[in-house]
């Protein structure tokens, strides 16, 4: 059996215990295994953001998720599976790859805008806008796990695939998403702050 097809049956954490020996194939494996998930959790982050064109951006994030893992796969302690803290890296890439985009970027796309008055349409697009930076800044203020649990749910997936990507039962989502729901609800009306 070669290398590569040693590297290929052994586990994530195998694989980054390798790596963080100096394996840079090991850290290829890991690549392969997961860029699939990854980037289809980070065209969804993008669109659950409203980015124009999220496939056009989806490259740009992944490279930065994989050359932060990389540099900060020291700092994984195991606690939760690799998968999961990988996700985590791509949704605050992803965050933070929309952040920089312009406002002239953004996609408020109306139904019916063009029959309301001009001044009623222009409060609309204001009050869109307001929204989704006051969101932003809500979900900004998650713990990280927390944020990778809004990720996917602002994407669409159900409690069981969220249990599944995140290596939790289906339970232990669902108390989080009641938990995380409660959470931004409270930031959004403003009678929480990321101390408590």
């Amino acid at each position: 059996m070669d290398h590569d097809d040693h590297l290929n049956q052994l586990s994530d954490r195998e694989l980054h215990q390798l790596t963080t020996l100096g394996d840079s194939r090991a850290f290829e494996v890991l690549m392969q295994r997961h860029s699939t998930n990854l980037r289809g959790s980070i065209s969804g982050t993008l669109r659950s953001l409203r980015c124009i064109q999220p496939d056009d951006h989806t490259h740009d994030v992944m490279q930065e998720t994989w050359i932060k893992a990389f540099k900060h796969l020291g700092t994984f302690r195991g606690e939760a599976a690799l998968s999961t803290w990988m996700y985590r890296i791509a949704a605050n890439a992803a965050y933070d790859h929309m952040r920089k985009c312009s406002a002239s970027q953004l996609n408020l796309t109306l139904e019916g805008w063009s029959e309301q008055p001009h001044h009623n349409r222009m409060r609309t697009i204001v009050d869109l806008y307001n929204d989704r930076i006051s969101l932003e800044r809500s979900i900004e203020m998650l713990e990280p796990e927390d944020q990778t649990l809004v990720s996917f749910m602002l994407q669409g997936y159900t409690g069981q695939e969220i249990a599944q990507r995140l290596g939790k039962s289906p339970n232990a989502v669902r108390v989080s998403i009641f938990r995380v729901k409660n959470r931004l609800r409270k930031l959004l009306e403003g009678g929480e702050s990321r101390e408590v």
